[in-house]
């Protein structure tokens, strides 16, 4: 993981949503950026998915990200996660009120000449034991990217906040 000084760009919250924008949170100013999502949910398999935003402010949705992960279960064997060709990154966080929530990196979202790429990490409970996942992932479009979308699976009471990684 990188190493280095965090500086807060923003945070930012919603209330039962299915979606939260974070607009204008990458610049030219980092190559790499830090993230977490957490809150609250009343669902307790919390399925979160992230999409980022392209510098016309709009939300990219096309089957355009791939990644891949380790499910790693307390109560079990550990799983393999493969999306391919997917239109978000998804990331799995399980447990209920708090849920479990991620961190997150994301490298070189604003060069427009470079993919951007994403690695996450999350844990919670499920079936009353611990459950980490580790993903990565890439945008697999050269495009300059502003911001992120975050979609869950279920109405949650999300705050995303983002730094850059000096």
């Amino acid at each position: 993981m990188p190493v280095g000084n965090l500086e807060f760009i923003t945070s930012v919250s919603g209330t039962s949503t299915t979606s939260l924008e974070v607009q204008n949170c990458f610049s030219d100013k980092y190559d790499v950026y830090f993230g977490r999502v957490g809150g609250s949910s009343s669902t307790t398999n919390s399925q979160i998915n992230l999409r980022l935003i392209d510098n016309t402010g709009t939300v990219i949705s096309n089957a355009e990200y791939d990644s891949a992960g380790l499910q790693m279960k307390a109560y079990a064997a550990f799983d393999e996660l493969r999306y391919p060709n997917n239109t978000q990154w998804q990331i799995n966080t399980y447990s209920r009120e708090p849920f479990g929530g991620f961190t997150f990196y994301i490298f070189n979202p604003y060069n427009s000449s470079s993919y951007t790429f994403l690695t996450s990490q999350s844990s919670g409970n499920y079936a009353l034991a611990h459950i980490g996942i580790k993903l990565i992932g890439v945008h697999k479009v050269a495009e300059q990217i502003t911001g992120l979308n975050v979609v869950p699976n279920a109405s949650i009471n999300p705050t995303v906040s983002i730094y850059g990684v000096k």
